[in-house]
């Protein structure tokens, strides 16, 4: 089983350009100049570890592999990779 600290996520996502929005549940929405797009997550207070199943969630709420996830937060791929990742699978115009 993979698990990820929901802090060391918040942090990547973060640093990556994702803006926090909310309170509960934090909704993270990317933002690339200024701009927001449709891709965004969610992290809940609640968990203090993220395992396969939230990992995978996320993964897809990303428009990621569980692998590219993991790399993401791990900080083997940066924002600027994720946003031309992004470009390539359409997902940003």
């Amino acid at each position: 089983m993979v698990a990820r600290d929901s802090k060391a996520i918040l942090r990547a996502l973060k640093s990556k350009g994702f803006e926090v929005q909310g309170s509960h549940h934090l909704r993270l929405v990317l933002v690339v100049n200024g701009v927001k797009f449709g891709i965004s997550t969610y992290i809940s207070h609640g968990h203090k570890d993220y395992g396969d199943t939230l990992l995978a969630l996320m993964s897809r709420q990303l428009y990621l592999s569980k692998q590219e996830l993991l790399d993401f937060i791990d900080c083997r791929m940066g924002g600027e990779d994720y946003v031309a990742l992004m470009q390539v699978r359409g997902h940003l115009v």
